[in-house]
């Protein structure tokens, strides 16, 4: 059987070990910096290790792994918009967002399941 990976957006950056945002977020993880400015990485999969110039990579569990540029580049392409969940448009309401600028910036995605009344409406139309 073929399977297509589902389209899912990540956050990934080079790794720089004298970026100070870089290393910043190293010792916040506790990952080991080698003198070559390597970063040792503790994945789902066990310790990897990311040489300056891969890409680290944040997974939708919150993970991070690291990954080569040229993998990288095959498999990912970069997000041309922001993109917004409903969730996320929640928690701006909460916190007091200027949500008009907030629409103007962005495209709304809504991927959550549409409730029976939703349905219905739907099926009226």
């Amino acid at each position: 059987m073929e399977y297509r990976k589902k389209p899912v957006v990540i956050d990934a950056d080079i790794w720089d070990p004298k970026n100070p945002n870089a290393r910043a977020l190293a010792n916040m993880h506790g990952w080991r910096i080698g003198g070559d400015g390597e970063v040792y990485i503790g994945t789902l999969e066990g310790t990897m290790q990311c040489l300056p110039g891969d890409w680290l990579i944040r997974g939708v569990q919150g993970e991070y792994y690291p990954c080569k540029p040229d993998i990288f580049a095959l498999t990912y392409e970069k997000v041309e918009h922001e993109t917004v969940k409903p969730q996320d448009v929640l928690t701006a309401i909460a916190v007091g967002a200027d949500l008009a600028r907030l629409a103007s910036d962005v495209e709304l995605i809504d991927d959550t399941e549409p409730t029976e009344d939703q349905t219905e409406e739907k099926s009226e139309e």
